[in-house]
């Protein structure tokens, strides 16, 4: 029994599709207080004074800038913080909004928090 060759169509259309998807979603590491020069250092460490850690002990805090959409539209941008502790497997991570604001926090993998949504 002999292979047929892959149409031209299909490997076309999953290299587009991967072309696309990657313009459409990237992550890169930030500092928080370069990013859009509104000064959201800080922020991460505020939002851990607010929540009920219990036994989490934190190991590390790192900044990203999510940049969704693209091409000649823009796209928008917008700071996560995520923070890893050392004991539980997963982050809580922080969305913020152009001004710096709290727009969503959710902790993902073992690692939950008191009244934050865990994925």
């Amino acid at each position: 029994m002999r292979n047929k060759p892959v149409p031209f169509w299909r490997v076309f259309g999953i290299f587009t599709f991967l072309a696309v998807f990657n313009l459409s979603y990237t992550v890169s590491d930030a500092k928080a207080e370069d990013w859009r020069e509104t000064g959201c250092a800080g922020r991460v460490e505020k939002n851990l004074k607010t929540l009920d850690l219990g036994d989490l002990v934190v190991k590390d805090i790192k900044y990203f800038v999510r940049s969704e959409g693209g091409g000649q539209g823009g796209g928008t941008q917008s700071l996560d913080g995520w923070v890893s502790f050392e004991n539980c497997k997963g982050n809580l991570i922080i969305r913020f909004n152009n001004s710096c604001g709290t727009k969503e926090r959710y902790t993902t993998g073992q690692c939950e928090i008191k009244g934050v949504s865990n994925y």
